[in-house]
């Protein structure tokens, strides 16, 4: 009991702090240009296919989902090589679970297709170690929009169906990626990992387990074009 409180605290203390921290760098993205190091932002449209996984280890087999991500991108010089990202996304995510269920004659393939869509946020620092191409690392926070999650081959029942109350509704983990830009438009890849289980109660916890998510998100922004200064 004790060990469950902890987590559930540790869960809720990591939340609060990444949205403090997200919360602090939006602030700095949209600071005015009076300190020396804030010097300009752009806004950004992305979007773009993704490939995601959720990493159970209690099936057989599983199978990505090929989806998609869209939303917009600021961006604000802190130096010649040195930027600040925080996206927002709409980010479609899951995959197919497939286990065997033994019983007495044979054994039946249940398959778990996952459509989990979410709200991401992610929070990175972008380095440009040569012209054109950058490295990026920082953090993300989602939140669980929508779940659709569907059942074949289980003749007998065996389990109950599994709904969105059942997820975690929050979402937060790393994330690492690299582009190239030429103009106003970059074109990039970024992969994130979870740190938080996809599983809340319940029959999503008999078949997720201790699973996170993962995905490879490729990636168009296309610059806004900036207002032009009037004398």
């Amino acid at each position: 009991m004790l060990i469950y409180v902890f987590s559930r605290y540790m869960l809720y203390y990591r939340i609060r702090t990444y949205i403090q921290l997200a919360g602090i760098c939006l602030v700095l993205l949209f600071l005015p240009g009076p300190l020396a190091w804030a010097q300009s932002w752009r806004l950004a449209v992305t979007g773009g296919p993704s490939f995601s996984r959720i990493n159970s280890e209690n099936v057989q087999d599983e199978i990505s989902r090929k989806g998609y991500h869209i939303g917009l991108l600021v961006d604000k010089a802190l130096g010649q090589k040195l930027h600040a990202t925080a996206r927002l996304l709409y980010s479609a995510q899951g995959a197919t679970l497939e286990r065997s269920i033994v019983t007495r004659n044979s054994s039946i393939e249940v398959a778990w297709e996952n459509n989990l869509n979410y709200l991401n946020l992610p929070v990175t620092a972008r380095y440009i170690p040569f012209s054109r191409i950058h490295i990026e690392g920082g953090l993300y926070m989602g939140y669980l929009a929508g779940a659709s999650i569907s059942r074949e081959g289980d003749q007998f029942n065996t389990f109950t169906d599994i709904s969105k109350d059942n997820l975690q509704a929050f979402d937060w983990g790393i994330v690492l990626g690299s582009g190239f830009q030429y103009q106003s438009l970059i074109l990039g890849f970024r992969w994130q990992r979870g740190a938080a289980r996809v599983a809340r109660s319940g029959e999503a916890n008999r078949v997720l387990a201790e699973a996170t998510h993962s995905a490879w998100h490729l990636y168009l922004a296309c610059f806004l074009p900036r207002k032009k200064k009037t004398d």
